[in-house]
């Protein structure tokens, strides 16, 4: 079973083909240069003809063939008015998910955070980003490599993921399942990212505010690079913000952690994203964290990004070739809760545009 995973970022944008034992296909692209020509992720598909797609599924999509789902539906995921200029870096999943009938073999979704029904509802209200669909697939990974694919490991893991990306995010999960998520816009600051918007600001800038607007306003804007080290030196400030977010994200998701478990284990932290690396870890010891490390590669491919090789192991589990109850466990094939209010609104929009 050869499974294709399709991992959008802010910055690039990863494609990978693989089965359960490696990664025979991986290639990374600058994700505006992608969206310049959107076509070419077709091409990539056809050419390698996979037996399974995994989709870019932004704010979650069921865990079915989407090929049976009207377009309409399956943009509502991206979560935008059809007149919102938009993010010129991701223009490519649109294309994608508005062409999959193209394509001859099933092209599955993946759930966000949000859409799972072991998130308890009321960690829901007034919430949209609890993590997009690829920090599902995070989570997936850190359940497999943490339990070693080992079930009744899995039901006694107590795990937080933290991604350091263009976004800060981060997942919990409490005896295996998957339990809270604090996404990228709701909180922290993120390489490009602002993070959570202080309402109060949004009531200043008296102004609509648009996709871009999230995807601004991070250490990028603030120091004028991405590179971590750069900014420790040149603006001490701005990191220690970004640090002191990701401690409190971590200290959120325990007290989620904390009220779910069942058992009292420690907690095992992963770092994963390009911001992932000892200089973090040290920083973030001051704050009484010592369990923690960078999340290893699945297949031993420590350079490639792991939320792709997340969304591989999901479609090896979905599809049967590795153990499903994985699924199960973590909660990703217990239920699919939708985003109801803000998927009418965007429909309604969608369909009078």
């Amino acid at each position: 079973m050869r499974i294709l995973a399709i991992d959008p970022g802010t910055l690039t944008t990863a494609v990978a083909v693989g089965d359960e034992k490696n990664i025979e296909f991986y290639y990374e692209v600058n994700s505006e240069e992608l969206s310049k020509r959107p076509e070419h992720l077709f091409e990539i598909i056809n050419s390698l003809d996979p037996d399974l797609v995994i989709a870019p599924s932004g704010y979650g999509l069921p865990p079915i063939d989407l090929r049976k789902i009207e377009s309409k539906y399956r943009l509502a995921a991206l979560l935008k008015y059809s007149d919102d200029p938009e993010i010129k870096e991701l223009r490519f999943i649109s294309f994608f998910l508005n062409n999959i009938d193209s394509l001859k073999m099933p092209v599955i979704g993946l759930p966000s955070i949000y859409n799972l029904i072991t998130v308890p509802e009321y960690r829901t209200y007034n919430r949209v980003d609890l993590g997009t669909s690829d920090k599902t697939a995070l989570a997936i990974l850190a359940g497999v490599v943490y339990s070693g694919e080992d079930v009744e490991r899995l039901k006694r893991a107590n795990i937080i993921v933290v991604e350091l990306g263009a976004f800060t995010a981060g997942i919990a999960i409490a005896n295996g399942e998957i339990i809270d998520g604090v996404g990228g816009s709701l909180f922290p600051i993120g390489l490009v990212s602002r993070g959570g918007l202080d309402t109060e600001i949004a009531v200043l800038m008296r102004r609509r505010i648009y996709k871009r607007d999230v995807f601004s306003g991070g250490l990028r804007d603030l120091c004028g690079t991405t590179d971590l080290e750069e900014i420790r030196v040149k603006c001490p400030t701005a990191y220690d913000r970004y640090i002191d977010d990701i401690a409190k994200t971590i200290a959120m998701l325990e007290v989620s952690i904390k009220k779910s478990s069942k058992i009292r284990d420690r907690v095992k932290i992963y770092l994963s994203g390009r911001g992932a690396s000892s200089m973090i870890i040290n920083s973030l010891k001051e704050y009484g964290f010592d369990e923690i490390e960078i999340l290893p590669s699945y297949y031993g491919r420590p350079h490639i990004k792991r939320s792709v090789e997340g969304s591989l192991l999901y479609g090896l589990l979905w599809s049967g070739v590795k153990n499903k109850d994985i699924l199960y466990v973590l909660g990703v094939l217990r239920g699919y809760r939708e985003m109801k209010y803000y998927k009418d609104l965007l429909i309604e929009k969608l369909s009078s545009s």
